[in-house]
């Protein structure tokens, strides 16, 4: 078994491997036609060394015995191998990394040294004017270090959180300042393997110290849930019910009021136009199911009967507000096959996003020093492997999936353990 290939296509242990990890190493031993099988069944690092043949053949269609055999061979023995074999270059390139600071304490003597040969040479040259230079010299390399070493251990990284709170998904996700890519192929380090999700759906990155929300062509949609209130601009795509409004046009009146224009564009009500006057005598309109709501769609059940309201401002604006609707309001980011613009996430607010049709999240965002976060990352009780287990109901990360098996109680604060998730982390 070439391990040495696999290295340089999947540099870690097997159990830290990602699905698409798992696609690259069936095309390493050959087997690449299988990786619709592995990616509709999620297999990942977590759950490959413990496949059995059984598993193979019931869950996995591996009817062939002798391609079963090959795999059962790699699971039992080649993942193994491979994963002492990573940890043995880890060990090694540890023991480089020591030598390297040992080689760095030695040239640092040595300058240490040199600098009091010269500072010896100074006194008996009697030279004041050079001696004076020459420690101001050294006082500043020693500040600029001083100041490089406050700067490191003052650096934080941010963490934007996904709590599922909707549909067939049940992960926790921990996207950090590399951003994550979401959608239903295997590259995606979010990855939603459902049918109203496009291959390519939408992507997270980190700019400007805040984590920002974009679609990128998506057919069903990337969304903002509205939880305070929406100022309407136009051109804007809004979801109220079962129906989707464009917002056509915002024109200021006569009378110092606004009229706008909505138009239907994906629902039952397809193509239908509503025209809305808004002025100091008539300040706001209702929208819902019940007929005595302003705007009125009474066959439309996914609304609530009195869903939404819109409210001239004193700015001359017009705020959309959610009346606590069962469904929500959302805010679509793009039409069906198009690029949005960047959606930036207020970094001290919660935000509910919706990925395609069901799949809803709570996004909350924290940042941590850099060098908690490197500590921090190991399990408490094994400290080998990462914190992949969220633990409920309090939410505490503290431990590995295969460690909080044997777990009771919760590590950090004793609440007894109702059930466990694993939270991927890019």
């Amino acid at each position: 078994m070439d391990y040495d290939s696999l290295y340089k296509l999947i540099p870690k242990e097997p159990k830290k491997w990602l699905t698409q990890d798992v696609v690259n190493w069936l095309k390493f031993i050959g087997l690449g036609q299988m990786e619709a099988r592995f990616v509709e069944s999620s297999i990942d690092g977590s759950v490959l060394e413990d496949l059995t043949e059984k598993d193979l053949e019931e869950e996995l269609g591996v009817t062939q015995r002798i391609l079963r055999r090959k795999l059962l061979n790699w699971v039992n023995h080649g993942l193994k191998e491979y994963s002492e074999y990573v940890k043995q270059l880890k060990s090694s390139s540890l023991n480089n990394k020591r030598q390297q600071d040992e080689d760095f304490t030695i040239q640092k003597n040595n300058a240490n040294y040199q600098f009091e040969q010269m500072l010896l040479e100074n006194q008996d040259n009697n030279n004041n004017h050079h001696n004076d230079q020459f420690v101001s010299q050294v006082a500043r390399i020693e500040d600029q270090a001083l100041k490089q070493e406050i700067t490191t251990n003052n650096k934080f990284e941010h963490q934007l959180i996904l709590q599922p709170i909707e549909g067939q998904q049940s992960n926790f996700y921990c996207v950090r300042e590399t951003g994550a890519k979401i959608g239903r192929h295997s590259s995606n380090q979010i990855l939603i393997l459902e049918e109203n999700i496009s291959r390519f759906h939408a992507e997270i990155i980190f700019q400007d110290h805040m984590f920002a929300l974009k679609d990128v062509g998506s057919t069903t949609g990337t969304f903002i849930k509205i939880l305070k209130s929406l100022t309407l601009k136009t051109g804007m795509l809004i979801e109220l019910g079962s129906n989707q409004f464009q917002v056509l046009s915002i024109d200021q009146k006569d009378n110092g009021g606004l009229e706008f224009s909505l138009q239907v564009i994906e629902g039952p009500n397809l193509e239908d136009t509503i025209v809305i006057q808004l002025n100091k005598d008539k300040q706001s309109v209702t929208l819902g199911r019940k007929s005595t709501a302003d705007i009125s769609f009474p066959e439309d059940h996914h609304l609530s009967n009195q869903h939404a309201k819109f409210y001239l401002q004193v700015d001359s604006s017009i705020q959309l507000e959610d009346h606590g609707s069962t469904n929500g309001s959302w805010l679509r980011l793009s039409g069906e096959g198009k690029m949005s613009n960047l959606y930036y996430l207020e970094p001290v607010e919660e935000a509910v996003i919706r990925i395609g049709t069901t799949n809803q999240y709570i996004c909350q965002q924290n940042k941590m020093k850099v060098n908690e976060i490197q500590g921090e990352n190991l399990c408490i009780i094994c400290f080998e492997r990462e914190r992949d287990c969220l633990i409920l109901p309090c939410k505490h990360n503290a431990t590995c999936l295969k460690c909080c098996k044997n777990l009771s109680v919760c590590p950090l604060c004793r609440v007894k353990i109702l059930e466990t998730i694993r939270i991927y982390k890019n």
